[in-house]
C-alpha cells in the first residue's frame, strides 16, 4: 500500500515526505505543521 512518511537524512538533517492519499485511506489525520515542513506533500 505504501507508507505514509518516508524520511531521510540528507547533510545531517532529517527531512521527510507525506503521501496525503494513503493518509486519507487509513482514517488517520494529520495537523497543518508537519504538511508545512514536509519537503513534499504527495497526493
Amino acid at each position: 500500500m505504501g507508507a505514509i512518511i518516508n524520511m531521510n537524512l540528507v547533510n545531517e538533517k532529517i527531512i521527510f515526505e507525506i503521501n496525503l492519499g494513503i493518509v486519507r485511506l487509513s482514517g488517520l489525520d494529520i495537523s497543518s505543521k508537519p504538511l508545512q515542513l514536509a519537503i513534499k506533500v504527495h497526493q
